[in-house]
């Protein structure tokens, strides 16, 4: 959304959005390290990141490409739910497996890998189901 926002010569139309991001950072950073410490610091970060990158998004999305947010934010929620199932698979995997050899690390990668990459491009092809339909005939073709 960066990349697109200063290709478009956008960027001096955000710097207002910039400056209230980096408050947000400062204020909550300062205030959560004098309570929490440098947990504190992070949280302001990550809640200044949260908004800057939902700002973005929404920006990007109705002003420069004339469209609705929510594509994007599938894509993101498919991202994470693929992460998290992806995550609970290779909990599994290392629970069963007792790795106690180079041989064994790489074929439980291996496994780790190919789980992930079809829960992935099952969950696209899920979600994105006339994307996919359209990259199915684009193959045959």
């Amino acid at each position: 959304m960066n990349f697109t926002i200063n290709i478009s010569g956008h960027f001096q139309n955000t710097v207002s959005r910039a400056l209230l991001e980096m408050s947000i950072n400062l204020g909550v950073s300062l205030v959560g390290g004098y309570y929490w410490g440098i947990y504190g610091v992070l949280l302001g970060t990550v809640i200044a990141l949260l908004y800057r990158t939902n700002e973005m998004i929404i920006y990007t999305n109705r002003r420069i490409l004339q469209r609705s947010p929510i594509k994007t934010y599938a894509v993101y929620l498919s991202n994470n739910i693929s992460f998290a199932m992806s995550q609970a698979t290779f909990r599994i995997v290392f629970d069963c497996i007792l790795i106690d050899s180079y041989v064994k690390f790489i074929g439980v990668r291996l496994i780790c890998s190919v789980s992930a990459l079809i829960i992935t491009v099952g969950i696209q092809i899920l979600i994105f189901c006339t994307v996919s339909k359209k990259r199915l005939l684009r193959a045959k073709n």
